[in-house]
């Protein structure tokens, strides 16, 4: 079956699909993202960092996801620490594709959802 949103090739006998569940998916998790970032900019909670699989750099942890970082990469069980966000550009090695997305979403947040 073909999808009619996307034109995607829907399996036999999947009910939805997979593409735009996962499309879907993202986009919900990424309003999570921001929902939930004004809380952190505030200094309320400190954001999870760790190691991604194999990776020398420091990743930022998805909010309420602890499988992925805000780059996409797999992160590490191991290795994890928190940081206050006013802290993460002391943190020399943050990997440079965390850091970008979350301060371009950070500059989407007002002053008065901070406060």
């Amino acid at each position: 079956m073909i999808c009619r949103t996307c034109n995607h090739i829907v399996p036999d006998g999947v009910l939805a699909c997979p593409a735009c569940s996962e499309r879907a998916s993202l986009q919900a998790f990424l309003e999570m993202q921001r929902a939930l970032l004004p809380r952190f900019l505030s200094g309320e909670y400190p954001l999870t960092l760790g190691r991604a699989n194999n990776s020398v750099h420091a990743h930022i942890q998805l909010i309420g996801e602890s499988k992925h970082a805000w780059c996409g990469a797999p992160m590490n069980h191991s290795q994890r620490w928190q940081r206050i966000f006013e802290e993460l550009d002391r943190t020399i090695s943050l990997c440079a594709k965390c850091r970008a997305a979350i301060h371009k979403m950070a500059a989407e947040v007002t002053p008065k959802e901070v406060a």
